[in-house]
């Protein structure tokens, strides 16, 4: 029976342990790096007010944390996970894609098709690049199904 040396037994350890080290890294920043957005086919109705409280009590959650360097790729996600809920996910996103074809850097993280002061409409509460480089600041975007604006906040 061949005993390997203890030198190479420590080296086989070390390199596992590296490769585990690694693997772990790199699935830790994929989660941090992407979030599915909160999807609501059919919401409650809202005002001009209640979308702003909808806007106060649903936070970016760890998209707040992301780089602005980013924005555009979790974008692109988050819309691919979008169009992954069915026609309404799809709709929703083709529709937030071409409305702010020009502003990437925008992420959705909720949407939510509901009534807006008596009318069909999509929420589009979203993570957008804040001072410090990072998607902290968010906005809220109330559309019709043609695109147009028919509300606006941010904080």
């Amino acid at each position: 029976m061949v005993v390997p040396e203890r030198k190479d037994v420590l080296v086989g350890v070390r390199i596992r342990c590296v490769l585990v080290l690694y693997g772990t890294i790199l699935l830790l920043a994929a989660g941090c790096a992407s979030q599915t957005p909160e999807f609501v086919e059919k919401g409650t109705a809202h005002t001009s007010e209640s979308a702003v409280r909808a806007l106060d009590s649903n936070g970016p959650g760890r998209l707040a944390d992301a780089s602005i360097d980013d924005a555009e790729d979790l974008r692109r996600d988050a819309l691919a996970a979008l169009r992954r809920r069915g026609e309404a996910g799809r709709e929703a996103a083709d529709l937030i894609t071409r409305t702010f074809a020009a502003a990437p850097r925008g992420v959705p993280y909720r949407v939510e098709r509901a009534d807006f002061d008596g009318a069909e409409a999509w929420l589009v509460l979203e993570a957008v690049p804040a001072a410090d480089g990072r998607l902290g600041e968010r906005r809220l975007w109330v559309l019709d199904d043609g695109g147009r604006i028919l509300f606006f906040s941010s904080r």
